[in-house]
């Protein structure tokens, strides 16, 4: 065989290889881009899970920064974080702020006003850790999760206040899935449960999830406390192995995310003022008076009753200047907290740092407490969010209310909110019109895309090495036979 001939040989075998390689990678190019279309068309709206972290003060994120490194570049450095906290509703309490949060309304709208408090007309009590937690008169409003059920969304509670409620008065409809309170769960339990509601077969809609830490913390040990800060430390992982089960499979481009507290925290600063110990039987002129805390609030027995005790309290306060005295009607309107048979003639507020009782049976030994005026720095709440209904890297510099949080979620659902307190307008800025077409550039995203392209850079190399060495043998073969 002529030179020419072999050259020619050599030439076509080549060129073979080289279409089979170049025709393999385009198959496995738009095989890709296949997969990714189908992903992405088949999630038509996105999904919502909120997060509440119980008594997460705003200023957390900057304290223990190095406890919350995810927290704090790839959830709130990404998304959109209140860099100056949410304005809390008063009382700052986890009940009737966490009803405040589901619902959109001020306490003395949604009747939740305490954690603990007396109701005239039924003439019984309302306290955190009874039954009565759980029967439905007591609550005013329609929560989110109703409004979304009632509306053909499929909606998963876990410990949040009132899912364990059967809703059945004023069309209020119940979740589709609960997960009851257990003090003895992780976060990171409550977050495989959510992820495996909505993206497993159920494929709920939304989620919404309450953590008791950092609170429980806070006031056991204060909240600059090295408690908080290794309760602090578990949710960051957490929230960590939580994304990262969403980019192993591509799945945070079909949901928003929001991260959210019910109030701040402090520190108790001063001695507690017992009403007892300056010669004042609160019970001796009231038909009923919680025990107190940060709020006292007392039910006088008649007018008389009201004159005494208003004379003995203002000068308890004057003597310890640890509470402000209040009639019903001289309560800030800020507050929204009058129009509500369930807050009585007179409240007493503990100053910050401050607790008030009305007796020694009452007193609480911790470090750590809330409840205390929503426009102190010590009682803001935290709110981020990221998603592909938010912009990215945005700040919002102005506090914003508590019950605005609500016609976002509605708004997130795409679902119609009820009557509410709250406004969308505050979110406007922050949200994305065409939210479907995000592009994600979370430093973990970046890193696991890198490592892709790197296996298929490595995949597509070792293809062609290994035909070369073929090509070889096959062109020393022909030699061999020639010559």
């Amino acid at each position: 065989m002529e030179f020419s001939s072999l050259l020619y040989l050599f030439c076509l075998i080549a060129s073979s290889t080289a279409h089979s390689i170049t025709q393999s990678c385009g198959q496995n190019k738009n095989n890709i881009q296949k997969r990714s279309y189908e992903f992405i068309s088949q999630f038509h709206e996105t999904k919502l899970l909120i997060i509440s972290l119980d008594g997460f003060h705003y200023q957390y994120l900057y304290r223990f920064q190095n406890e919350l490194t995810f927290l704090k570049n790839s959830i709130a450095g990404h998304g959109v974080f209140a860099e100056n906290g949410m304005l809390s509703t008063f009382p700052t309490q986890t009940f009737p702020c966490h009803w405040t949060m589901a619902t959109g309304l001020y306490h003395e709208s949604h009747g939740i006003v305490g954690n603990y408090f007396y109701d005239p007309y039924m003439n019984e009590t309302y306290m955190m850790g009874s039954n009565k937690t759980k029967e439905e008169h007591w609550y005013s409003g329609e929560p989110v999760w109703s409004a979304a059920v009632r509306q053909g969304k499929r909606v998963g509670v876990i410990a949040w206040l009132g899912s364990d409620v059967d809703f059945k008065l004023q069309g209020r409809r119940n979740p589709t899935r609960v997960m009851p309170f257990d003090p003895k769960h992780k976060l990171g339990e409550k977050l495989t449960t959510a992820y495996n509601w909505m993206f497993g077969k159920e494929a709920l809609d939304a989620v919404m999830v309450y953590h008791n830490n950092p609170d429980k913390a806070g006031h056991e040990s204060g909240a600059a406390s090295r408690e908080v800060r290794d309760v602090l430390k578990e949710i960051d992982s957490d929230l960590r192995a939580f994304f990262q089960r969403l980019t192993l499979k591509n799945e945070q481009k079909a949901i928003n995310v929001v991260i959210v507290s019910d109030h701040g925290m402090t520190n108790i600063t001063h001695p507690h003022t017992f009403m007892s110990d300056h010669g004042l039987d609160i019970d001796k002129h009231a038909i009923f008076a919680d025990g107190g805390g940060t709020i006292l609030k007392i039910f006088p027995r008649d007018l008389s009753s009201e004159f005494e005790l208003i004379t003995h309290l203002t000068h308890i306060s004057n003597v310890t200047a640890s509470f402000i005295l209040y009639r019903k009607s001289d309560i800030p309107s800020r507050w929204h907290f009058q129009r509500n048979a369930r807050i009585p003639a007179l409240v007493l507020v503990a100053n910050e740092g401050h607790l008030i009782y009305k007796n020694r049976n009452w007193s609480e030994d911790i470090s750590g407490e809330h409840g205390y005026d929503n426009n102190l720095e010590s009682m803001k709440a935290f709110f981020t969010a990221v998603g592909p209904s938010f912009k990215s890297h945005q700040v919002m510099t102005k506090s914003f209310p508590q019950v605005s949080l609500f016609p976002l979620f509605c708004h997130l659902l795409n679902v119609t909110a009820p009557p509410n307190n709250g406004s969308l307008a505050v979110f406007e800025p922050f949200l994305r019109r065409e939210h479907q077409d995000e592009k994600y550039d979370w430093k973990e995203h970046n890193a696991r895309d890198a490592l892709a392209a790197q296996k298929a850079r490595s995949s597509g190399d070792s293809v062609s090495l290994s035909l070369l060495p073929m090509t070889f043998m096959v062109l020393v073969f022909l030699i061999l036979v020639i010559f």
